[in-house]
């Protein structure tokens, strides 16, 4: 009986051993492969963090980007219209939108009758000294239009008188009026 009773034992842990074999075959991860899993992760987490970052700066240049582009636009508008007059002008802070600036430059060109009209707009951090906002101008855009030249004479003699471009091209018959 007891050679019975050791091949029963014998047979047992046979027996326990392959359900151990079989658990660990089909068993859950490791300590290491779970450790590695994470490491995993929380690099692409950070990896992805950083690229929100990075899109939410571009986002930001953008929207500066456009709000200086409608400035330009408004203020050669303003100038074309009449509203303001045909001149050039430096720093001229935008009451709309504080922290933005705006200056607009007239040049002659060499056609006769034509001069170039830039406005550039751009914003300026409250906490920078004057030369640092030269250095480190965000959002900065420049809009240039052809005009008839405010200052040179019409062709009958006559002055322009510093009128707006429409009002010039409506004394020599180009304009859009009756």
């Amino acid at each position: 009986m007891h050679v019975t009773t050791e091949l029963r034992m014998a047979e047992a842990m046979k027996t326990a051993a392959r359900r151990c074999r079989l658990r660990s075959g089909r068993g859950g991860f490791s300590l290491l492969e779970m450790m590695l899993a994470t490491a995993v992760l929380l690099g692409c987490v950070i990896v992805l963090g950083e690229l929100a970052g990075i899109g939410n700066q571009h986002v930001d240049d953008i929207a500066g980007l456009s709000l200086a582009e409608v400035i330009c636009q408004s203020t050669l508008n303003e100038m074309l219209s009449g509203a303001a007059a045909v001149e050039s002008f430096e720093r001229r802070a935008v009451p709309e939108h504080p922290g933005w600036t705006v200056s607009a430059e007239v040049t002659s060109t060499d056609r006769q009758r034509v001069a170039s009209l830039r406005v550039m707009a751009w914003y300026e951090s409250p906490q920078q000294t004057v030369s640092e906002q030269a250095a480190v101008r965000k959002h900065v855009f420049s809009l240039v239009r052809w005009i008839r030249d405010p200052y040179s004479p019409l062709p009958g003699g006559e002055g322009n008188g510093g009128g707006s471009p429409f009002s010039l091209m409506d004394q020599i018959g180009g304009g859009m009026g009756p």
